[in-house]
């Protein structure tokens, strides 16, 4: 006979529970009997999968899935290791018992059974219990009561990476071609690209900063990928707005008002069937591939604009602090604007590396040991910089072992004239490049070939 929390597989079938009598014999095959079945059947050991060791879990903590559906009135799971496969054996209040083999049911075991997730949702449940929003004598709060109301945490909601990070993984996912019918900047595209990408996406900014216009490019993206979208706020103002936008461009028929019991019921009195508005949405498919590509070149344009003008925006606020520091720095070293010059073209990267070389160097050369290889070693060096100072950098200051002051100043004077001269060269590539374009126009041609496509 099988242990009772044993698991069979024969010939790829879950048999455990239909066996009367299991054993393996001498000559290495299996000897099975069925139950109501006096027949005795012989299986090659090939044929045959015996797990002999199960796991139990607790069914407070479990969902079980089967076809998709929630199964209820579970009494026991247990679950049986055959390598990377997981089998299954539910076994339900009613008596009835069923083995399911790996991947033909979903058991998804709440992250709080784990003990470091726990104790982290712990800790988050004591700090709600802190918010005095809805606390009095008799309530211990809002945002406690709702932590109390949480009994299972599935492992594929967002939440579960963050209560053990070493357990689940942040789930990555690579959007699919994104559409913006409804207009965009360069910050929006990569707002809404990242809430496609990530679990969790926080999306934050001052009134007049388009927000409600990410949301309907979000919306719209969602219906494309045959999604459903829930829109909601802790008031009806801002979910109004978002079905006023929708009713400005003719959209709103794809959007149903919820919430209270009367606006439900007014939704489903007055729906209609097929709304109008999609006889409309028909097309040819040669003519969205010609649409596609025309749309995919106007946001190449589109896209490289955006880049520009980021480009622009920020180069200009880094120049703003190189001036401000460069200023500074001539009077903290009482030297004027032409006091040094460059003999030849040197980047600033270059003599910023330079700078931080030649400033070990000073300081390295007070703490060198005397004996005579490092004394050799360091004369190639002095020699080496020299030659640097004069013929490739043309610098004008001494070379003094005793006080390389003079040097790195004009150095760092280089470096800050040089680095204020390649910002307003990419300032003027950049701003050179957005005057070829006229980027409202692009734009404009943009949202209207995605509203009508």
């Amino acid at each position: 006979m099988p242990t009772p929390y044993s698991f069979i597989i024969i010939k790829g079938k879950a048999e455990a529970l239909h066996i009367e009598f299991f054993k393996l014999e001498s000559n290495g095959t299996y000897a099975v009997r069925f139950k109501n079945n006096p027949t005795f059947y012989h299986y090659r050991n090939d044929d045959v999968e015996w797990i002999k060791e199960s796991q139990n879990h607790d069914v407070s903590q479990c969902k079980v899935y089967v076809g998709g559906v929630e199964r209820y009135g579970l009494a026991e799971i247990r679950s049986f290791q055959q390598g990377e496969k997981r089998h299954w054996r539910i076994t339900y209040r009613n008596g009835c018992v069923r083995d399911y083999m790996h991947g033909t049911i979903k058991v998804d075991e709440s992250c709080i059974s784990d003990k470091e997730a726990r104790n982290v949702f712990e800790f988050l449940r004591r700090v709600a219990q802190t918010n005095e929003l809805g606390k009095d004598d008799t309530h211990e709060g809002i945002l406690s009561s709702i932590y109390g109301c949480v009994p299972f945490i599935s492992p594929e909601l967002a939440i579960a990476p963050y209560l053990n990070p070493m357990r689940y993984k942040v789930d990555k996912r690579k959007s699919a071609e994104l559409v913006f019918p409804f207009g965009c900047n360069a910050s929006q595209i990569k707002a809404i690209t990242a809430a496609f990408e990530n679990q969790i996406s926080v999306i934050q900014g001052p009134p007049g900063t388009g927000k409600t216009q990410t949301i309907l490019n979000i919306i719209a993206n969602l219906v494309i990928q045959e999604k459903t979208v829930l829109v909601v706020s802790n008031n009806n103002s801002a979910t109004a707005n978002v079905l006023n936008k929708l009713e400005k461009y003719k959209f709103d028929f794809i959007a149903a008002t919820l919430g209270s019991n009367a606006n439900k019921l007014a939704f489903i009195e007055n729906q209609k069937s097929i709304p109008e508005e999609l006889q409309n949405w028909a097309y040819t498919k040669e003519y969205l591939e010609k649409e596609s590509l025309e749309l995919a070149a106007v946001r190449k344009q589109l896209e490289k604009v955006f880049r520009n003008q980021e480009i622009v925006a920020h180069t200009k606020q880094v120049l703003a602090d190189a001036e401000l520091e460069w200023e500074h720095f001539k009077k903290d070293n009482d030297i004027g604007e032409d006091t040094f010059s460059l003999k030849k073209d040197v980047s600033s990267s270059r003599l910023i590396s330079l700078w931080l070389q030649y400033q070990a160097f000073a300081e390295n050369e007070k703490l060198v040991n005397k004996n005579l290889i490092n004394r050799l070693w360091n004369s190639i060096r002095w020699r080496w910089a020299n030659l640097t100072r004069k013929f490739l950098l043309g610098l004008r200051s001494e070379l003094n072992k005793e006080n390389l002051q003079e040097t790195i100043v004009e150095i760092q004077s280089l470096f800050y004239k040089k680095r204020i001269s390649e910002l307003k060269y990419t300032i003027a590539l950049s701003e050179a490049e957005l005057k070829s374009v006229d980027a409202n126009l692009l734009s404009k041609s943009y949202r209207q070939y995605r509203l009508t496509s």
